[in-house]
């Protein structure tokens, strides 16, 4: 039998009410299912590489993507203040996650155009019952 993992990250402000800023007033979730062979076949090596290449990440000191900083190159992630290092680490990052072979994948096998599948379905589910919607809005409440 097949296995999945999700990943599942958010950002932004899921409390509303907390600001007048409306620049702190969005709550993005974001998640994407991989088969676990994929990932420690292909994802998870790929991604260790790219860390070590730019964040000498080690095995006993993990390096864990923070988009906040990476953004304002905060440590681990000093080298990104470097124009030429950011561009050719962006790139490399933008290669392994649009790489044209995961499009033509889910192409072949009818993934595109397919419904989700029950797991993906069940997960859907669970964050539309974790989340209110009004007035086709959806407003944010903690998910634990």
């Amino acid at each position: 039998m097949t296995k999945y993992r999700i990943y599942i990250d958010e950002v932004g402000n899921s409390d509303l009410g907390s600001s007048d800023n409306p620049n702190h007033r969005f709550l993005s979730l974001t998640g994407v299912i991989l088969e676990l062979g994929h990932i420690a076949d292909c994802v998870h090596p790929q991604m260790e590489a790219l860390k070590t290449k730019f964040f000498r990440s080690h095995p006993d000191d993990p390096i864990i993507f923070h988009r906040k900083e990476m953004l304002n190159a905060r440590p681990p992630f000093e080298a990104l203040k470097y124009d030429e290092v950011r561009r050719q680490f962006d790139k490399e990052l933008l290669d392994l996650l649009a790489h044209p072979s995961r499009q033509e994948i889910l192409c072949e096998h009818y993934l595109v155009e397919r419904p989700p599948a029950t797991f993906a379905q069940k997960v859907i589910l669970i964050l539309q019952q974790k989340y209110d919607q009004r007035e086709g809005r959806i407003w944010g409440k903690k998910l634990l």
